[in-house]
């Protein structure tokens, strides 16, 4: 989630991810281990939301209510988001891979570029008088730190697809 005084909207990401559980009769605590005490039996007719399964809403904290919507009809969960002071959200689609930038009064959407699957929050910070925004792309081993400059001309460079470790975890060999 992002805030911004300027616009005086919360940025929220969000998903509709519909699923069913039960109290689960035969639940034991373990330690260290999830203890949900449910169980999640599988019920095929069941019906669904018919809504797309993630968003980026802006809700005006004050007036308690939605300003816009984007809808992500593609699904799966969603990275953070970043408000800036020159009126831009920066949002990333976790499960398709695509940083967008939005305007961040009306929700226009302003440019996006697809990356690797997996996204974390952006940051932005300035340099020597240029402002970037940096991003966490991909999942494990196979992640990336993705730099833009703001008004950057640089087309983006194509690079191999980095490739998991076959170790025993993050990092190993």
């Amino acid at each position: 989630m992002a805030y911004s005084p300027i616009t005086r909207l919360a940025y929220v990401p969000g998903q509709n991810a519909a699923f069913s559980f039960a109290q689960d009769p035969q639940f034991q605590f373990k330690e260290g281990k999830q203890n949900f005490g449910v169980t999640f039996p599988s019920l095929p007719n069941a019906e669904r939301p018919k809504v797309p399964p993630s968003f980026l809403v802006a809700w005006d904290p004050v007036q308690q209510k939605e300003r816009w919507r984007i809808a992500y009809p593609n699904g799966g969960f969603n990275g953070g988001a970043l408000a800036t002071a020159g009126n831009l959200v920066f949002h990333g689609t976790t499960s398709d891979g695509v940083f967008h930038a939005y305007n961040a009064t009306t929700g226009e959407k302003l440019w996006e570029v697809t990356l690797s699957p997996g996204m974390a929050t952006p940051v932005t910070y300035e340099l020597d008088g240029m402002q970037y925004v940096s991003i966490l792309g991909g999942r494990n081993d196979a992640g990336r730190l993705y730099t833009f400059a703001l008004d950057g001309k640089a087309p983006m460079p194509v690079l191999p697809v980095p490739t998991a470790s076959k170790g025993k975890g993050r990092g190993t060999k």
